[in-house]
């Protein structure tokens, strides 16, 4: 899934960002100017200095030295001059190549400047349709396009609202591997929670799907306050884990987003010794993520790649809803390390002899800690 965002490239927290760079590799103004400016100018010129030159539509990275960003991966799009001079093919490289790029060196998250749409005179409309084009095949990868002001972001957002249209009017609602049946049009409701708001996960968030309008409502009146965070769930959860080192396992980078709000009502509940749970191994990461050292958190916008597995010492929610999960999986570790392995495992022999049913459309397990 495609994020479009109205924001300063340069401030995002994402593994690389991509400078729309010139063959030369050297600095230039608008984006590229501030991605120099705020990475380290000096550093980051010797380093583009070693690399040399980058022919149009291809893509070299560096280090992203003082950004908040990894790597800066340069790609290098066509000035357009008039549209039948194969513009078209060499902006689509552009991006294409720095994410077979940003692939090779391991990289989940990467955000992109809308390329050649600048001093560079691509069209805006037609930069964007190649931009959603090149960039909508690379499902397992969060990505990001930024723009930096609200005409462009209008513009940019009706475009893929009709793109997303056109794609969807192809597709079926994508259920996860282990339910063995063609999607239904009653999973299009059902595959899904009553208060998702934002798109950008490949799969649901299982815990979730519970929560009926009744349930919300009867926990309301008990006076649960209720909080809502944003984690885009990747493909990797279904990536069973393959060594025997935990350690090893490498998990993809997700997209999450902790606002003030949550941050606030979690801090106060927190402080007035009152119970947290969290809804999902999902939520649970994500509160983890945004913990600080006092057992409070704080807001957090940007990725986590965080992996969770016992020994380890939870630092913010003190029990857990979650669904029956698949053996080897990062969900299960998960839950293990929050329950402990053993009390866990037992729930797990009752579930299979009474024979509950696992994973999305299966029954759930809600953990409390000693």
């Amino acid at each position: 899934m495609i994020n479009l965002k109205l924001i300063d490239i340069t401030e995002l927290s994402v593994d690389a960002i991509v400078n729309a760079a010139n063959e030369e590799l050297q600095p230039g103004g608008g984006v590229c100017g501030a991605i120099f400016a705020k990475a380290g100018y000096e550093k980051l010129v010797k380093a583009c200095e070693e690399i040399g030159h980058c022919k149009t539509g291809d893509a070299r990275i560096t280090s992203g030295f003082k950004l908040k960003a990894r790597y800066i991966i340069h790609a290098v799009g066509p000035v357009y001059i008039d549209g039948h001079h194969n513009e078209r093919e060499l902006l689509f490289n552009a991006y294409d190549n720095s994410m077979i790029l940003a692939r090779k060196c391991g990289l989940k998250s990467i955000a992109f400047p809308l390329i050649s749409a600048g001093i560079y005179g691509y069209p805006k409309k037609e930069a964007f349709m190649v931009a959603y084009e090149a960039l909508n095949k690379y499902e397992d990868m969060n990505i990001t396009l930024t723009v930096i002001d609200q005409y462009t972001y209008n513009l940019g957002y009706k475009l893929y609202e009709d793109f997303k249209r056109d794609l969807l009017s192809l597709g079926n609602t994508p259920l996860p591997p282990h339910i063995n049946r063609e999607p239904e049009p009653e999973d299009a409701e059902c595959y899904q929670t009553i208060f998702a708001s934002k798109e950008g996960a490949v799969v649901a968030p299982a815990a979730g799907c519970n929560f009926s309008r009744e349930i919300m409502k009867w926990m309301e009146i008990k006076g649960i306050k209720s909080g809502y965070i944003t984690l885009h769930s990747s493909l990797g959860m279904f990536r069973e884990i393959d060594v025997e080192d935990l350690s090893k396992h490498k998990t993809d980078s997700e997209q999450m987003e902790v606002n003030e709000e949550v941050s606030k009502l979690f801090n106060e509940t927190n402080a007035s010794g009152h119970r947290i749970c969290a809804v999902g191994t999902t939520t649970l990461r994500a509160l983890e993520t945004a913990s600080t050292a006092n057992g409070m958190i704080k807001p957090f916008e940007g990725w986590t790649n965080k992996f969770i597995f016992p020994p380890y010492n939870f630092t913010t929610a003190n029990c857990l809803i979650s669904k029956l999960q698949m053996p080897m999986s990062t969900m299960l570790m998960n839950q293990c390390a929050f329950g402990g392995y053993d009390v866990v495992m037992k729930a797990y022999e009752v579930a299979i002899e009474e024979k509950y049913k696992f994973v999305f459309y299966g029954d759930s397990i809600f953990i409390l800690p000693d």
